[in-house]
């Protein structure tokens, strides 16, 4: 986003519901609290829904954005470990710059769509969805909806730094860019599966066409969290050389430590 881009009968029983939802929300928000301060990240992780967390467009229609908390403990600490493992990627001056707050519940949803992720420029902010381990929201899963809304983020604060025009031109002509996310989650065009047809075209999979922004985070993905396919699949094809080399010099131009050797150090 930002591409976009969770009958009272009696008075006194309405007065002992009130208290109960207030107490149990203290109860969240003080284990929310509580689980922030042992975060090693510069930024705030948090798991419960807040008052306007989001930009105030996108509570109305057509984006209408739902939420539900993260409210298992174990999955909490979990999502903590894994942030912490992300952001030691990156040098602290770019996080504290750029990003306050992490919001990792269990279940997103815009436009009637249910989202993995998304991100807020204006709000420095990144919501990440973990439905648990047992679920297949494992390591892999969380890191790279993570790295890939970061660098949403990373675009919007450094645009001048990307080539998107070139960026944008080094695939095979035949094919072009669809109509962004929402269209290609609505169209179940959303795989990031590896594909012969589509790699050999320029793109890492489906998702990857459906905008030159999903395209980059396609990149960011594998480039901060790489499976043991993608170094293989990009050395390949041509197309992918050229995208990944834009994407490289776009993290090089922000910080020098973001370099080939470094992202192939990454394991």
């Amino acid at each position: 986003m930002e591409k976009l881009l969770s009958p009272i009968k009696a008075q006194a029983f309405l007065i002992m519901s009130l208290f109960v939802t207030f107490s149990a929300f203290s109860q969240e928000k003080q284990l929310s609290n509580a689980l922030n301060k042992a975060s090693k990240t510069s930024f705030d992780v948090r798991f419960y829904p807040e008052k306007e967390m989001f930009p105030n467009t996108w509570y109305s229609s057509p984006i209408n954005a739902e939420t539900t908390a993260l409210e298992d403990s174990n999955e909490q600490q979990r999502s903590i470990r894994i942030l912490e493992k992300a952001a030691a990627l990156y040098p602290a001056w770019l996080l504290e710059k750029t990003l306050d707050k992490v919001y990792v519940l269990s279940s997103l949803s815009f436009y009637g769509v249910g989202y993995g992720g998304t991100y807020s420029y204006s709000k420095r902010s990144i919501w990440i969805v973990n439905k648990g381990i047992r679920r297949g929201y494992d390591e892999a899963f969380l890191s790279r909806l993570f790295h890939a809304e970061f660098s949403s983020i990373l675009l919007e604060e450094y645009k001048n730094l990307f080539d998107i025009v070139n960026f944008e031109k080094a695939h095979n002509p035949a094919y072009s860019y669809g109509k962004g996310g929402v269209d290609a989650l609505k169209t179940q065009k959303s795989s990031e599966a590896y594909n012969e047809e589509i790699n050999a075209a320029g793109f890492l999979n489906m998702y990857g066409m459906s905008d030159s922004e999903n395209d980059l985070n396609s990149f960011a993905k594998r480039l901060f969290y790489p499976d043991d396919e993608f170094w293989e699949v990009v050395e390949k094809h041509p197309y992918l050389q050229s995208k990944l080399k834009f994407v490289i010099d776009f993290y090089h131009a922000i910080d020098p430590v973001f370099t080939l050797e470094y992202f192939k150090s990454i394991h």
